[in-house]
């Protein structure tokens, strides 16, 4: 979620917004995911917005307002960061509360891989639902990346790729359901 997008639409400014957020944050309805910093969390950099419950990210379609259905890849990402964040409480009681155990990376070209952290040591996890064998394509960012990748795929399965430098892809409720149990 952009909070200069949610700021306009909304009608209200920025600052207000992130308060807003903030709120919601502290309300458990959302997540902020931030920026890894070799790990640490970048806080000043704007984090990425997840919704704790998927339901909540449909609401505005389900309203009928005229807002279109979420995106299944945001969705599969936001469960997969959901099922990370659970299992990071469970082996640490009390991290949830620092939003520091599941975070994103961003690489020398600007782009993002979805989940890292503490927790997952040199493992990220990339949320992409595909079924077609453009998944390798989709794995780029996080193969080319110093971490050893899971792409999250909506029915791939292949573990063949034997090297360091090639993505494992993993159907996500697999995965989310291996990391949650």
């Amino acid at each position: 979620m952009n909070v200069t997008s949610l700021a306009h639409e909304i009608g209200v400014s920025h600052d207000t917004a992130g308060r807003r957020l903030d709120d919601l944050a502290a309300a458990f309805v959302l997540w902020p995911c931030f920026q890894s910093q070799d790990l640490p969390p970048k806080l000043r950099a704007q984090p990425k917005w997840y919704f704790l419950d998927p339901l909540l990210a449909r609401l505005a379609h389900l309203s009928s307002v005229g807002w279109s259905a979420p995106d299944l890849t945001q969705l599969t990402e936001q469960q997969l960061g959901v099922a990370l964040l659970r299992n990071a409480e469970r082996r640490n009681p009390g991290t949830f509360v620092d939003f520091d155990s599941v975070l994103y990376a961003r690489t020398s070209t600007r782009k993002e891989i979805d989940f890292v952290g503490p927790g997952l040591g040199t493992v990220a996890v990339e949320g992409k639902y595909t079924d077609s064998d453009r998944w390798r394509a989709e794995a780029s960012t996080v193969n080319a990346s110093s971490f050893q990748g899971i792409l999250a795929t909506h029915t791939v399965l292949d573990t063949s790729g034997g090297t360091a430098d090639e993505a494992w892809a993993v159907p996500a409720a697999f995965l989310a359901y291996l990391v949650d149990v």
